[in-house]
């Protein structure tokens, strides 16, 4: 899995691209440790995470716990990622709309 960040407006914004399971969900978690976000928070853009699964959700959680000051949320995430988080019911916890 590859993570990248860029700062725009005062937003971090990490984007994810392949697979963010069990094999790569603490790789994920160290790049992001690695990543400062901006005044505005992080955002994880999802758009190219091609499948989740119950690591990669943990390792969602987990993110959010680590940043209680801050705001975490997914943006653009791809059809299989918004299913998972919508049958798990984070949709809202991440800013995503439901619908």
């Amino acid at each position: 899995m590859d993570v990248s960040a860029r700062t725009e407006d005062g937003v971090t914004v990490a984007v994810l691209q392949g697979e963010f399971d069990a094999h790569h969900s603490d790789g994920v978690l160290e790049e992001l440790a690695k990543v400062e976000p901006g005044p505005g928070g992080l955002v994880l853009d999802m758009s190219g995470v091609s499948f989740l699964d119950s690591a990669g959700i943990s390792a969602l959680i987990r993110l959010r716990e680590q940043n209680p000051e801050g705001t975490v949320s997914i943006t653009n995430p791809s059809t299989p990622v918004k299913r998972v988080l919508g049958i798990v019911g984070l949709l809202e916890i991440f800013g995503l709309d439901p619908a």
